[in-house]
């Protein structure tokens, strides 16, 4: 929803130029660019599976910023900038933390398989994320249709697993 969301939000809200449109899609990818190496390093650190959660409230909190501002009329293309910038930074570290839970979460002839099926999500949800992000936009509007995101990331790639992997993992 966000590479969607957002610059469309940015055109139907605040008639933003190419240019503003460019910056809002480069500032969602810039933090993997400058934090993604040692964002590893800190996520190993951290127990995962809490770090997923308060990555998801954050993002949500920052994607929810958007809406109400809009609807309040304050919405401006830094205040989306700046979303962009939060919101990517806090991807990167749910990203890494759920590929860095699931070897504790299955057992190491399965890691392949769960990879794999980490990695077909993804690309899925890529491709019809985007297509679902149109129609949510359409449907629901720009803004309100970004409050979505979170969840939706969250619903895509949080691991399920059972209660005694999780004891097991003391992630």
């Amino acid at each position: 929803m966000a590479v969607v969301g957002m610059p469309l939000l940015a055109v139907t809200v605040l008639h933003a130029s190419t240019v503003a449109v460019a910056a809002i899609t480069a500032s969602a990818y810039l933090p993997w660019l400058i934090i993604g190496l040692p964002g590893g390093a800190w996520v190993d650190r951290l127990p995962c599976r809490r770090l997923m959660i308060t990555c998801d409230i954050m993002s949500f909190t920052f994607y929810a910023s958007l809406p109400a501002s809009a609807w309040a009329g304050e919405l401006t293309i830094a205040q989306v900038i700046a979303v962009a910038l939060a919101a990517g930074s806090v991807s990167v570290l749910f990203t890494t933390a759920y590929r860095v839970l699931l070897p504790s979460l299955v057992a190491p002839d399965d890691l392949i398989e769960g990879n794999a099926k980490l990695q077909g999500s993804a690309a899925a949800a890529a491709i019809g994320g985007r297509a679902a992000s149109g129609i949510a936009a359409e449907a629901a509007g720009a803004a309100t249709a970004l409050l979505a995101t979170p969840a939706i990331r969250s619903a895509r790639d949080l691991p399920r697993q059972p209660a005694a992997a999780l004891s097991r993992a003391g992630r």
